[in-house]
């Protein structure tokens, strides 16, 4: 395949060089025109890979790597752990340190910590590590043990582990055999830009400073699943700031403000217990629950199992206040049961609430309103509930379509006291 002619002539060269690819200008089909192949990459215009190192002439050309030298083949342009070859099979870019599939990258305590951790024998030792090489996209696999080493600082905050990119981050065998172990200086998890933590316990992340956010897990933009979150602390979200969270367990957290468990989240399927507030949401502050359960939490004002937020068919069961809302306070409620909540003042099942088909059973204030106070009901069951003042059901609310018995008032109003109603 040659022509003596183009060879002499820069024009007839020129047309040869840069004719449109077609089974007569490219023989081989190597995506490199025969004239280009001769006389300006030396390679064989009858062969569609001259070094025969898995990787078409063209390809190699388009890409500056060498045609000529099958070593390349081995080697790794772009730095990004995934051989020349490797891409050329993939369909990514060489040089293009972001493009690439989805890789694993492993996490095991009996690992030899040989980067890039792309083998349970070469496995990182600490998850941070394995974090570090990866791209979005990738996965980190982390085996069992309990990861206590490596810390990352972000806006001042110590952090066990920092995901910044849209990873996933998930253990093999789940919560309870996968711990991130926190410090009492250190948040257990930071996540960010889209990033997936999966079947992990959070514990003793634990930040003492005003404003701080997020002991268990700061998860802005970000998701929880399948997550046990345990005796974390900060100022806002002792448990969990932000995110969602799904058939995620927050237990025993501590909010010196707002949030002992969570503070403005997304919770599917979560069980939020005995955790704390110093101020309001014992259990949650702000955000959307829906089939959540919120069982034993405490508010040292108001709001035991949640202050704010929107809460659809979810359970809060035996919640304190030590002011209003035992069982939720300033939130909007449908198809949930508030029931055996206590507030010390008033509102023991609710204060200041909105509820659509909620039943509202067995609930106590040492004050007014042992059901609920100052709120809007409809389409509503409200039965068993206590007041030692006033209004053991309801107490100065606006009741529609609801249904009123065997409540109790120790001084006047056991069933409603000072309520507006309609169709009851």
């Amino acid at each position: 395949w040659t022509d003596p002619e183009s060879s002499t002539n820069p024009i007839r060269f020129y047309a040869a060089g840069n004719a449109d690819i077609t089974p007569a200008t490219d023989p081989d089909g190597d995506g490199l025109p025969w004239a280009r192949e001769n006389f300006l990459h030396r390679t064989s215009p009858t062969s569609a890979d001259t070094d025969s190192d898995g990787m078409p002439d063209g390809w190699e050309v388009g890409r500056q790597l060498n045609p000529l030298d099958p070593v390349d083949a081995a080697q790794d342009a772009d730095n990004d752990w995934v051989n020349n070859l490797q891409e050329f099979l993939d369909g990514t870019d060489p040089r293009d340190q972001l493009s690439h599939v989805a890789r694993t990258f492993y996490v095991s305590a009996s690992g030899s910590h040989t980067p890039p951790f792309i083998t349970w024998a070469t496995a990182a030792k600490d998850i941070q590590s394995a974090i570090n090489v990866s791209d979005a996209g990738d996965i980190v696999l982390v085996t069992n043990g309990t990861y206590s080493t490596g810390s990352v600082t972000i806006g001042g905050v110590m952090n066990r582990i920092a995901v910044l990119k849209a990873i996933t981050v998930k253990s093999v065998n789940g919560p309870d055999v996968t711990t991130i172990q926190g410090s009492s200086a250190s948040r257990c998890a930071y996540l960010a830009n889209n990033a997936v933590l999966s079947g992990f316990t959070l514990t003793g992340g634990r930040l003492l400073v005003a404003n701080s956010e997020g002991g268990g897990a700061y998860a802005v933009g970000c998701m929880l699943t399948n997550c046990r979150i345990v005796s974390c602390r900060a100022a806002l979200g002792g448990g969990v700031f932000g995110g969602t969270s799904i058939d995620c367990t927050i237990i025993g957290n501590t909010a010196s403000d707002d949030g002992g468990g969570v503070y403005e989240a997304v919770l599917n399927n979560c069980v939020l217990t005995n955790n704390t507030a110093g101020l309001h949401g014992g259990g949650s502050y702000g955000g959307t629950l829906d089939d959540c359960e919120l069982v034993g939490n405490f508010a040292d004002s108001e709001g035991g199992g949640s202050y704010g937020g929107t809460l659809t068919g979810c359970e809060l069961s035996m919640n304190s206040a030590s002011n209003s809302g035992g069982g939720a306070y300033m939130a909007t409620l449908s198809y949930c049961t508030v029931s055996n909540n206590v507030a010390a003042y008033d509102g023991g099942g609710a204060g200041l609430t909105v509820l659509d088909h909620c039943l509202v059973v067995g609930n106590l204030a040492d004050g007014v309103g042992g059901g609920t106070l100052y709120a809007t009901l409809d389409h509503c069951t409200i039965s068993d509930n206590t007041a030692l003042w006033w209004g053991g059901g309801s107490f100065f609310d606006t009741l529609n379509n609801c249904v009123i018995y065997n409540n109790t008032a120790y001084m006047s109003g056991g069933g409603v006291f000072g309520s507006d109603m309609a169709n009851c």
